[in-house]
């Protein structure tokens, strides 16, 4: 009787030593595989950060003041790039009246007004802006010309209408 209560112990033991070995193999499984995705999600995610940064290094090649040519354009008649970039912005925005639409830009608004958000001046020749309505988007490619005097004029040159998506 005795030697049969320690055979059914001993069994017990095994089955539950078994037991406790498949569970742990799969939880170890588990944590392994969860340990792999995120090792590949931390490497796709600086790929795209190196990518974005990349990208941001890119534009930072379209603009006024990293263009030696435009710079050189604007140093010769004694004006900073830094400051033709606030004269360009300041004159483009403001033409936005409360009232009417930008005159720059050649749509009418048609949930609102159409106003000029933002620029990025791109040499010493052309104008990136982009404009909107509230609902309706687009963007323009505008000419500029500083006289002698520092007269600033401003030509619309293209321009496109994103269509809206509901």
């Amino acid at each position: 009787m005795r030697s049969r209560i320690f055979l059914y112990l001993f069994i017990f033991a095994v089955l539950y030593i078994i037991f406790q070995y498949a569970n742990a193999k799969g939880v170890y499984e588990n944590q392994e595989s969860q340990i792999e995705n995120l090792k590949l999600n931390v490497e796709r995610y600086k790929s795209e950060n190196d990518s974005l940064i990349n990208v941001a290094l890119e534009s930072q090649k379209f603009t006024l003041s990293s263009n030696a040519y435009a710079s050189e354009y604007f140093s010769e008649r004694g004006v900073t790039p830094e400051e033709i970039e606030v004269l360009i912005e300041d004159a483009i925005i403001g033409r936005n009246k409360a009232d009417a639409d930008n005159d720059l830009v050649p749509y009418e608004g048609m949930e609102g007004f159409m106003r000029i958000n933002s620029i990025k001046v791109i040499n010493n020749k052309w104008i990136l802006a982009n404009f909107t309505d509230g609902t309706y988007w687009g963007d323009l490619l505008l000419d500029y010309y500083i006289s002698e005097e520092g007269e600033l004029t401003l030509t619309t040159k293209d321009q496109v209408l994103y269509p809206k998506y509901d």
